[in-house]
């Protein structure tokens, strides 16, 4: 487990290490795969804070703040929260209903969730694959 911690570090470090300019290099399919991935990742390190002592993310936060408001990383060159993410960058910059559904078959472990990070086309490709069974 210890290893497989530090080996999610090192992939924090990286996230935390692209600078604006860096992320405004990448094209438009990058970006929108590099913020998934990092909100996964970032997601999943929340959760080890608590793990094994929690049931639900839920449980990290509290009555005044949820997990997702509270800023616990850096990325971009500024201290973020999971909201920021979500909703300040992926749904606004790239205004495409079928984000939310990649997370949501991730979280509860639906048939079609992807289990590995996105690239590029491939993020587009899954996200196309998630939406199919949401109309609209």
């Amino acid at each position: 487990m210890a290893a497989d911690r530090d080996a999610l570090k090192g992939v924090l470090n990286s996230f935390s290490a692209v600078t604006p300019a860096g992320f405004a290099g990448f094209s438009r399919s990058q970006q929108m795969a590099f913020l998934i991935n990092a909100y996964n990742a970032f997601t999943i390190d929340l959760v080890l804070t608590e793990y094994p002592n929690l049931k639900s993310i839920k449980d990290i936060g509290s009555i005044v703040r949820s997990p997702w408001k509270k800023p616990f990383y850096t990325l971009l060159g500024e201290q973020r929260n999971l909201d920021w993410i979500e909703h300040e960058q992926l749904r606004p910059r790239y205004n495409d209903p079928r984000i939310p559904h990649g997370d949501r078959l991730r979280q509860h472990r639906l048939p079609g969730a992807q289990t590995r990070a996105l690239h590029g086309r491939a993020a587009r490709r899954a996200a196309r694959r998630w939406h199919a069974p949401f109309p609209r």
